[in-house]
């Protein structure tokens, strides 16, 4: 599954309508590509993620009672959304800054690009 954070502070009063705007207009992306989509508030104390499944939207909400969620330094971003993977989700929710962690090194079998070498 694939994640994108949507690096500017989004409007929290965006619904299901809204957020498939920001996603088609601003990102370039179809909304209904499979991806879930991240989207955080400017004060970083609310969280949404949008994805769609077959039948329709599915939007998950959270707004924190204290405390932030860790954000990435948005001024050092230069794009509209940054790739994360599930763990960084996982830790973003939870509170972890997951810019500041070290991930140990773990094995991944080889895909076929990797066996693919291009003749001189």
């Amino acid at each position: 599954m694939r994640f994108r954070l949507y690096v500017p502070p989004c409007d929290m009063r965006k619904g299901f309508n809204g957020l498939e705007a920001l996603v088609a207009n601003d990102l370039q992306e179809s909304p209904m590509s499979g991806a879930v989509y991240v989207f955080l508030n400017r004060r970083g104390d609310r969280i949404k993620l949008l994805r769609w499944e077959p039948g329709g939207f599915v939007m998950y909400c959270k707004l924190l009672e204290t405390g932030r969620f860790r954000i990435p330094n948005r001024k050092q971003l230069e794009h509209r959304k940054v790739a994360i993977n599930y763990a960084q989700l996982a830790m973003l929710i939870e509170g972890l800054d997951f810019e500041k962690t070290k991930q140990n090194r773990r094995y991944l079998p080889p895909t076929p690009k990797d066996n693919f070498r291009e003749k001189p």
